[in-house]
């Protein structure tokens, strides 16, 4: 399933400050566009939570690289969101599975998800 467009739309804006400007310009709009404190409300699959992530953030994020999505369980869903840094929810994968995948923050969000968090 493609991504929708309009999530693709607020997750670019979200991470404004971090894609390589191709739909902003000029550069110090980027800053003013992000949004530090946003939760998507979608859950995609992890491939499509991946594929998007890198457009977000090409070159990754502090210690965050989009690639880590990738070991996640291929069943797992994961809602991206941004918390002042880069930031996921998962669902379907278990607390022990997502602290593989070095985050600085790992833990329960209730309701079967995992929040995880990179500085």
């Amino acid at each position: 399933m493609p991504i929708p467009k309009s999530l693709r739309i607020a997750v670019l804006r979200a991470y404004a400050d971090c894609c390589g400007g191709a739909d902003f310009e000029p550069e110090s709009d980027r800053h003013s566009m992000r949004n530090l404190n946003f939760r998507s409300g979608v859950l995609l699959s992890r491939d499509d939570a991946a594929l998007l992530m890198a457009e977000a953030c090409p070159e990754g994020y502090n210690d965050f690289d989009t690639e880590v999505i990738r070991k996640l369980p291929a069943e797992a869903r994961v809602e991206i969101a941004r918390e002042h840094s880069v930031c996921l929810y998962v669902f379907g994968a278990s607390l022990k599975a997502c602290h593989a995948m070095g985050a600085d923050e790992c833990d329960s969000a209730g309701a079967g998800q995992v929040r995880l968090w990179w500085d």
